[in-house]
């Protein structure tokens, strides 16, 4: 009896013994096929799979179960967003553990730099075929790749093409988080350069990628200055690109918005909200309102006032304040109608109205308001041109024709007309004058004859 339990225990151990052996062997073929050109094919294929693109990653260098690639290279497949893709010192840590529930468990993926090319799909899906063979010996890996965390130290991202304009964004550390079948984006810091936008700085942001729909839930853009620009929106990926954003502005330096001597003669910080909707497939199509005033503005040779300050002999109207600078605008495509116009320079001038712009022509017609004072030197304004007077100003209408970069005015015109009339009444006064005294002369002289 215990001759038997002695060879019981004996082929216990041994059995111990081989299982230990074949583990250890298992693990050695395991580190080594995690090392091998087959696991980093595989990682390739399942990668590029779900990226839509081809791609193909350096040689792995593993310590403990953490690996390391110097990059990721890859092109992206007719139907994908992506054009160009290059990921450069790539860190992952692998849990172990999630092998055994047939899952590639990757917890944390670090990036030191990221570029990518975005275009516009050209094509069907591409074949990706089926994936590399893994060795009889391996039948426990799984064939599913879970990431929960991705941190990129710095990314340069490019877009253009027939449905994007122009534009890159340079962020300086972006932290990429799954949850569910979204993915959230993270980050502070960079500059987004948008075509015909201006560069500006990135502040706090946070977005989420759910299949075919970008939604940004906040983005901070910051000017040169002090400005800021609060976007929200979202942005489809299917195939009419639906959009909505809304934008509120603080503070923001309006030159670079400007066109022509604009930039040079209007001067302050703009505030408000602007709102745009619609199709990139169809710019016709965009809706677009918001309202915008000017704070501590200042103007240097307003157009259209140009020509009045050539009547006037003062200064006021080459360099004057706006103490008042608003208006609300609705949109479609080209055409905008900008409503609630409200300029002034207290005790100089006001003018309120209507403007509409269609692609850069412009057609409005406003009331504009002057001085007495202003009007004093001016032959005939205030009796021909400006007939009302109410909230402490002399009022006449104004149409306003011409574009955007040369508008043009009709009060100059009218100006001058009523100071030839003004000179034609005051020399037919005189005549009349002249002529009735020589009439009563004559009738004296006539009648002391007659006597």
């Amino acid at each position: 009896m215990t001759r038997l339990w002695k060879y019981a225990l004996i082929g216990l151990v041994s059995m111990l013994a081989l299982a230990a052996v074949l583990l250890i062997v298992a693990f050695i073929l395991f580190r080594s096929y995690l090392s091998s050109d087959d696991f980093r094919n595989l990682a390739s294929y399942h990668t590029s799979r779900q990226l839509k693109v081809h791609g193909e990653f350096a040689p792995f260098k593993w310590t403990g179960f953490s690996a390391y690639t110097d990059s990721f290279i890859a092109t992206g497949d007719p139907d994908s967003y992506i054009g160009k893709m290059e990921i450069d010192q790539i860190r992952a840590q692998l849990d172990v553990g999630a092998i055994f529930k047939g899952q590639w468990l990757l917890r944390l993926i670090e990036i030191k730099h990221l570029k990518l090319d975005l275009k516009e799909p050209s094509g069907p899906p591409a074949e990706k075929g089926s994936a590399p063979a893994i060795s009889p010996w391996l039948f426990f890996l799984p064939q599913e790749v879970v990431l929960k965390q991705i941190e990129v130290g710095d990314a340069d991202v490019s877009w253009g093409g027939k449905a994007f304009l122009a534009g890159d964004i340079k962020a300086n550390h972006l932290v990429i988080g799954r949850e569910d079948s979204s993915w959230n984006i993270s980050g502070n810091g960079g500059t987004l350069d948008q075509s015909p936008l201006p560069s500006l700085n990135l502040g706090d942001y946070r977005l989420r990628y759910a299949p075919s729909m970008l939604h940004l839930l906040s983005c901070e853009l910051q000017d040169k200055g002090t400005g800021t620009i609060q976007v929200t929106g979202n942005l489809s990926f299917e195939k009419d690109r639906k959009f909505d954003i809304s934008a509120n502005l603080k503070n923001v330096d309006p030159a670079p918005y400007l066109t022509g001597d604009w930039r040079a003669r209007l001067k302050g910080t703009l505030t408000g909200r602007v709102m745009a909707s619609g199709s990139e497939q169809d710019a016709n199509s965009i809706q677009s309102s918001g309202e915008i005033g000017l704070l501590n503005g200042e103007v240097e040779g307003l157009p259209g006032l140009d020509k009045y300050e050539a009547y006037i002999p003062t200064s006021d109207y080459r360099d004057f304040p706006l103490h008042t600078a608003k208006f609300t605008f609705e949109g479609v495509g080209s055409h905008f109608q900008i409503k609630d116009l409200v300029l002034e320079s207290q005790e100089l001038f006001r003018i309120q109205g209507t403007l509409n712009i269609d692609a850069s022509k412009l057609d409005g017609l406003c009331d504009f308001g002057t001085t007495k004072k202003s009007l004093s030197l001016l032959p005939g304004a205030e009796q021909y041109v400006f007939p009302d007077t109410h909230d402490g100003y002399l009022w006449t209408k104004v149409r306003i024709s011409g574009t955007v970069t040369n508008p043009k005015e009709d009060l100059s015109g009218r100006l001058m007309q009523a100071a030839l009339q003004s000179t034609a009444d005051k020399v037919s006064g005189q005549v009349k004058e002249k002529a009735g005294t020589l009439m009563d002369a004559a009738q004296e002289l006539l009648n002391g004859v007659l006597k």
